[in-house]
């Protein structure tokens, strides 16, 4: 009998391959695919291969991890379903932590966690992912983008929905 986290695991990386098919079919490219979720094609082509076995057993494979917070995080953003929607935001936020854990210089992994920080409205840990994959990669432009729009919705969201002025000000 597997036990139920091996089960779970199985479970989520058969949906992020799903997931991934369809957005491979979705932007008509495994190539338009891979830079709307912000990773290589080799990754896409990786996961739609079907080859994630050596990921449900080990989780030494950063850039299959990776792979997988992207794909979750892409189609999470499109959700339409809240509790669906913060589900795989979590999975992939868990999927991008322990991508971490193996390559701690992962630029990417933390720009995508960012992002799903961002989707889940958590705009303080949104920012604090970009700063760590800016302080990897100073010059990473989509993370400096994205750091950018994250202060400018969590100083928003200080103000018009905490009434915190002075936090919102020293956000905007």
């Amino acid at each position: 009998m597997r036990s139920p986290a091996k089960a779970s695991t199985e479970h989520s990386f058969s949906y992020v391959e799903e997931v991934t098919r369809k957005l491979v079919e979705r932007f008509g490219s495994q190539r338009k695919a891979a830079n709307e979720c912000g990773i290589s094609q080799a990754q896409i082509s990786y996961i739609v291969s079907g080859k994630t076995t050596d990921v449900k057993t080990s989780t030494n494979s950063a850039k299959v991890l990776n792979a997988a917070g992207g794909a979750l995080t892409t189609e999470a953003a499109k959700e339409k379903n809240e509790t669906k929607k913060r589900e795989m935001l979590s999975q992939a936020i868990e999927y991008l932590n322990q991508s971490i854990l193996v390559h701690p210089t992962y630029k990417n992994a933390y720009l995508i966690m960012g992002n799903a920080h961002y989707y889940l409205k958590e705009y303080d840990k949104a920012a604090a992912a970009y700063e760590r994959s800016l302080n990897i990669d100073p010059e990473f432009k989509d993370a400096q983008t994205n750091l950018a729009i994250s202060l400018r919705d969590a100083g928003r969201q200080a103000g018009e929905v905490e009434n915190n002025l002075e936090k919102s000000e020293s956000l905007l």
